[in-house]
């Protein structure tokens, strides 16, 4: 399980047992008080006192443990614990209140409508925690003890159990199919409310498997690229793709080959990691679309799924911006002891065929064509040119505005039977 989902489901479910710590204090501090005010004997008194007495420390007490996520279960359990125990010696305090059973017969247990009230208040209760075992618990619980309670009256020969309503409602005569009616609609409500919680629990599960996959489907592409795609007919993934004007972009570390032969492994991607993280957060910025990486390098579009009339502008923006970041990590190697890094940038627009190729099961959105092959072919240049970002003569014509250039000459791209006149970006 993630660690992601770990919280969240520890967040809720400690926000769930302070609320039945809230409720179950509520109704301590309200038995207290009938203890006070309600006619009793001394012994009926100062019973429930000490019983509630109790209950209000360990109630108290579960408001700190809850603030430790190790102590966490310790408190739900031990309160359905507390939950049992006091609808299992309230009945008997209160049979005592009355004179025992010298003066009441046992059908006063069975009948007691405040014992059912409460037990299906417990129930309903301990579902609030998130976990289905508490509801489950507390249900098992509740109906074992009134079964258990049938049998204790079943002993007193006051009692008898007939399909008698009247004598149910007014005497010491039991009904006992309105009994079962009351313990089946029990156990049917603490069933429900366990199948509730636990559907509710599987629906976080799901709702953050789904925010992780929608987290781990952003990382590639900007968010207004992502938004498309996450709003998209199915059409878009069905398509064979489209002819657009789209602006590539290439960077290449140099000589990371070589560096990378003399560090751990642990220790190139700890590396790779960051520098990824610096450049493709500048692409984002720029409302790029991160296709791919190769290795070290990284290849980005700029004007994917839809284009816009600055693509090639913020292409370049991004560029610029690629570089100022390169050496801002420089002056941190240098300080470090470390070799500076030299990177490789190539920018070119053009025609490409963009869309998803795969399977029904694997997509992958890409770009395809000439203008791919020609952005990697500058980026391979800006070593023989001896700088760091090359661009096209499409790129330095819609791009003049924002940026200068300076003319690099001709370079022969493989692939390409002409030389191809390239600009660095300064």
């Amino acid at each position: 399980m993630s660690e992601t989902l770990d919280r969240l489901l520890e967040t809720r479910e400690r926000r769930g047992l302070r609320f039945i710590l809230t409720f179950r204090s509520v109704f301590v501090l309200f038995g207290l008080i009938l203890a006070f005010f309600t006619p009793a004997t001394r012994w009926e008194m100062l019973v429930t006192i000490a019983m509630f007495s109790t209950f209000a420390v360990c109630t108290l007490s579960g408001f700190y443990l809850v603030r430790r996520s190790s102590l966490m279960s310790i408190v739900g359990w031990g309160g359905v614990a507390i939950d049992l125990v006091m609808i299992a010696v309230l009945p008997f305090v209160w049979l005592n209140s009355v004179g025992g059973d010298a003066l009441v017969s046992r059908a006063y247990l069975v009948k007691l409508n405040t014992l059912t009230t409460m037990s299906y208040s417990i129930i309903v209760m301990n579902s609030v925690a998130s976990r289905p075992a508490y509801p489950a618990a507390t249900t098992a619980g509740a109906v074992a003890y009134h079964l258990f309670l049938f049998y204790y009256a079943g002993l007193d020969s006051r009692v008898v159990f007939e399909e008698n309503y009247v004598g149910h409602m007014l005497g010491d005569r039991v009904h006992p199919g309105l009994l079962t009616t009351n313990l089946l609609v029990m156990a049917g409500v603490g069933a429900c409310l366990t199948f509730f919680t636990h559907v509710s629990r599987q629906t976080l599960f799901e709702a953050i498997h789904r925010e992780k996959a929608a987290l781990q489907i952003s990382r590639y592409f900007s968010p207004s690229v992502y938004n498309h795609i996450a709003q998209a007919e199915d059409s878009f993934f069905t398509s064979s793709g489209r002819l657009q004007e789209v602006t590539v972009l290439f960077s290449d570390l140099r000589g990371f080959t070589a560096m990378s032969e003399k560090m751990p492994a642990a220790d190139v991607i700890r590396f790779l990691r960051e520098y990824h993280e610096t450049m493709v957060q500048i692409i984002f910025k720029h409302n790029g679309t991160l296709d791919k990486f190769i290795g070290d390098a990284i290849m980005a579009t700029f004007g994917t799924p839809d284009t816009a009339p600055d693509d090639t502008n913020r292409a370049v923006a991004a560029a610029l911006e690629m570089r100022g970041a390169l050496t801002q990590m420089n002056a941190n190697r240098e300080s470090k002891g470390l070799l500076p890094l030299r990177q490789g940038i190539g920018i070119h627009t053009g025609q490409v065929i963009a869309g998803n190729i795969g399977t029904a099961e694997r997509l992958e959105y890409t770009v395809i064509g000439d203008t791919v092959n020609v952005a990697s072919r500058v980026e391979s240049a800006t070593k023989e040119a001896k700088t760091d970002i090359l661009v096209t003569q499409s790129v330095a014509d819609r791009a003049s505005a924002l940026a200068q250039f300076e003319d690099a000459g001709f370079f022969d791209l493989k692939g390409k039977a002409e030389k191809i006149r390239l600009f660095r970006l300064l």
